[in-house]
């Protein structure tokens, strides 16, 4: 994570290793050469994420160790990652707390990002990048339907500026 220019950098991912039992995880290489990749941070995150950084620097200090060599952005309480469970768990709280509908999970956040982005019209290669997916057409195929619907709204869009023109040219 480079905060001083906003940039988060995927290298590794954490993943869940059923063979070896509950709650042990390890870090792996993302599934293709494109799933490596670095992600431009929005301003109001970058201050986010140096306030947890303070939180998360103090709780490894206070581990003592050198297990902490990955620079991780988010420290367990016993000295490991975050699982899957525990963060969709602290999210569950956040979301009552707020009033969202409860069937979100980290995952999602992934997925309204991407809706986000689409409906924003950023072009299809850079949200697929963001991704990191292999290629736009896995991302044109898992949202297709965000897509379809923002070509709605873009002849909607067309539609009504059109009909102002028409009606300040006095037709």
């Amino acid at each position: 994570m480079d905060l001083d220019n906003g940039v988060i950098h995927i290298i590794t991912n954490l993943a869940y290793d059923p063979i070896k039992g509950e709650r042990t995880y390890v870090l792996q290489t993302p599934k293709t050469p494109k799933s490596k990749r670095f992600i431009r941070l929005p301003n109001s995150l970058i201050e986010l994420l140096r306030e947890h950084k303070v939180a998360q620097d103090v709780k490894k200090a206070a581990f003592g160790d050198s297990w902490f060599h990955l620079d991780m952005v988010f420290v367990g309480e016993k000295r490991d990652f975050y699982g899957e469970k525990t963060l969709n768990a602290q999210l569950k709280k956040l979301i009552r707390k707020i009033g969202l509908p409860e069937d979100i999970h980290i995952h999602s956040l992934r997925h309204t990002a991407a809706s986000l982005l689409i409906n924003a019209e950023i072009p299809a290669k850079v949200i697929s990048e963001q991704l990191g997916h292999a290629n736009t057409t896995i991302t044109q195929d898992l949202y297709s339907h965000v897509f379809a619907s923002s070509k709605i709204k873009a002849a909607e869009a067309l539609e009504m500026k059109l009909l102002r023109r028409n009606n300040d040219n006095g037709e």
